[in-house]
């Protein structure tokens, strides 16, 4: 399973790990990560909470100050959702942002002289992702992480970045840009990462992740063809199950990865068993089959 520190860096937007300083505290109730970006000068604080089997993260990024919010907001599983509202280092709410939506709401006399600028760098970077996948396939399963994508530019000859949906001052010379492939039935599979120019064209020599160049079809399964896969392959349906659709190097093609967690008995020392198999899309065929068990701490 992977360490919840991870789905922290992306929400935390920092582009730079090295730029990173990292604090984690535990409470009776929740564990609060704190990560300070040296670039930016800014701290995002998670506070997070274990409820119903799912990471709730209450979020906000403080200004140098530690005291003014820049930004607040909520997470879920590690992406982030509802509305986040952004500050200025003066107090004053200057916009909204409804994620669930893809929207942005500017507040008083707040302007973008960017704003068409913007947008055509969103269009362009759907434009590259949709040239690897389909134009039907990325409307229906394919979306913009906007946590983990952002820009960079310079101001007075200083550098500096921001998240996607934070204001720039100035033409940004680079954008990272993420998406999230999610299929039926709203399962996060894989994440797409890549670079752009300041003109929208890809950057060649940044390892990109998730832009795979294939001619079989395997997008076309449906939800009950999912689940048939599910049943099929002999996880327990009853469990908790994580499904993703990711790349393999090995076979140079996509696979689906199912894992189902379930709690082990009370005094086995196990905190849980996680059981993971691995189906050809275009078979249906099951291969290698995993066993995990992650023990208690003492």
């Amino acid at each position: 399973m992977k360490q919840y520190v991870i789905m922290l860096a992306l929400l935390a937007e920092c582009f730079n790990a090295a730029a990173q300083e990292r604090e984690v505290t535990k409470t009776d109730s929740s564990t609060i990560y704190s990560i300070h970006n040296t670039l930016t000068n800014t701290y995002f604080i998670s506070n997070v909470v274990e409820t119903k089997g799912h990471r709730v993260s209450y979020c906000r990024e403080l200004y140098g100050d530690k005291q003014t919010v820049k930004k607040t907001g909520i997470a879920v599983n590690g992406r982030v959702v509802g509305v986040w509202n952004y500050f200025t280092p003066q107090g004053k709410k200057y916009m909204s942002v409804d994620f669930d939506h893809d929207q942005r709401i500017f507040f008083g006399d707040t302007t973008f002289v960017f704003e068409d600028y913007w947008k055509k760098m969103r269009h362009k970077a759907d434009s590259i992702v949709a040239s690897y996948y389909s134009n039907d396939f990325f409307a229906a399963n394919i979306h913009l992480n906007s946590m983990n994508s952002g820009w960079r530019a310079k101001v007075h000859y200083k550098m500096v970045q921001g998240g996607w949906y934070d204001l720039f001052e100035a033409k940004p010379f680079e954008f990272d840009m993420a998406y999230d492939v999610v299929l039926p039935p709203n399962q996060h599979f894989d994440i797409i990462e890549f670079e752009m120019d300041s003109i929208g064209a890809l950057n060649q020599t940044y390892r990109n992740k998730g832009l795979h160049k294939f001619t079989k079809c395997c997008f076309t399964l449906t939800e009950d063809d999912l689940w048939e896969i599910v049943k099929n392959s002999g996880v327990n349906t009853e469990a908790s199950l994580e499904i993703k659709l990711e790349w393999s190097d090995s076979l140079s093609d996509f696979r689906i990865r199912i894992t189902s967690f379930t709690l082990a008995p009370p005094k086995t020392g196990i905190k849980f068993r996680s059981r993971t198999i691995y189906v050809n899309p275009y078979t249906k065929a099951c291969s290698d089959i995993e066993e995990y068990k992650e023990k208690l701490l003492d």
